[in-house]
């Protein structure tokens, strides 16, 4: 069985150490790395992709959302320490 894993998000740098038994997961975690690269090609290309006009627009047509430009200040996240 092969469990997602990855670093998405974080702030430093890091590593991710995987465990495998030989042959089946091997190849299931290669078999995984090209699926991932095939969908984000895919993504990046677009040329697959479907959208649908016949979606029931979700906000009322009264309200206009407009996008918001700011630049946002990221405190470094500072773990508590917590007893055991």
């Amino acid at each position: 069985m092969l469990q997602r894993f990855g670093r998405t998000g974080r702030e430093r740098a890091g590593f991710v150490h995987v465990l495998l038994a030989e042959e089946r997961e091997e190849f299931n975690l290669e078999k995984a790395r090209l699926t991932y690269k095939e969908v984000q090609r895919a993504i990046s290309r677009g040329d697959n992709l479907e959208f649908y006009s016949d979606v029931k627009r979700l906000l009322p047509d009264h309200i206009k959302p407009l996008p918001l430009e700011r630049i946002m200040e990221i405190k470094p996240y500072v773990r508590e320490e917590t007893s055991k």
